[in-house]
């Protein structure tokens, strides 16, 4: 019996019309309780999600990956936690951390999936977090006309990426050196070369093949100028 049904027993009313009433009033409150619930509700949110500590995680081709550590917060308390992708696992609620194991040596993707249990829309809430193997590029001034893997992985910098450019790069050729820049050759070559602003196509093109410090063998695209450079500021844009 509920609350109301017993103020009208006490009170001495009842009879058919009586409970009728009250049967379509108790489905009224209950619709009005669920339609107010329904605006205080306040749908689970993945704030953050990454891949040993970055997202997404990138590494050089050629290595590999024992594990990749998942780590994530969340906007509210969940009643299930699905991981989906290169592993899948469910993660108990109140855990924010899941170990992938490996190893890996190409890209992977895994997606978080939660759910607070309730039927109102957006109860669920999704989101995805890579391992990208990448190429990297090389550039420097160099006193050497030629250059070896050697000398490519000591060139003073480096940086993954998965393109040649735009790329502005601004060279050291104190005492006369070659601007050199390095990078998969199947990126492509630059159309367009400037040399402080200027058009400048008076560069070599050539490929060779390379082992990159993670030990992967490419053809590589080695682009040098010409002639020697002076200058401890050369600004280059390669594109």
């Amino acid at each position: 019996m509920t609350d109301i049904e017993a103020i009208v027993v006490v009170a001495g009313i009842e009879g058919p019309d009586v409970r009728a009433d009250i049967a379509v009033m108790m489905t009224q409150i209950g619709n009005l309780q669920s339609a107010v619930n329904g605006l205080l509700y306040v749908a689970p949110q993945i704030l953050t999600l990454t891949a040993s500590g970055s997202d997404p995680r990138i590494v050089e081709v050629g290595s590999s990956v024992s594990s990749v550590a998942l780590a994530w917060t969340l906007s509210k308390t969940v009643t299930s936690q699905l991981i989906s992708g290169a592993s899948s696992a469910t993660v108990p609620p109140g855990t924010t951390t899941y170990t992938a194991t490996g190893p890996y040596t190409t890209d992977r993707t895994w997606t978080l999936t939660v759910d607070d249990g309730t039927a109102y829309p957006g109860h669920s809430d999704s989101d995805s977090v890579q391992l990208l193997f990448q190429s990297r590029r090389y550039w420097g001034a160099l006193a050497d006309e030629t250059v070896d893997d050697a000398d490519i992985l000591d060139m003073p910098f480096s940086e993954l990426a998965t393109a040649f450019g735009p790329k502005a790069i601004t060279y050291n050729c104190t005492g006369g050196r070659y601007p050199y820049y390095v990078f998969p050759a199947d990126w492509g070559t630059p159309a367009n070369v400037t040399v402080n602003g200027l058009a400048f196509s008076d560069f070599s093109n050539t490929t060779q093949s390379f082992i990159n410090a993670s030990g992967s063998e490419a053809l590589y695209r080695v682009l040098r100028f010409n002639n020697l450079l002076f200058g401890a500021a050369v600004p280059v844009v390669w594109q």
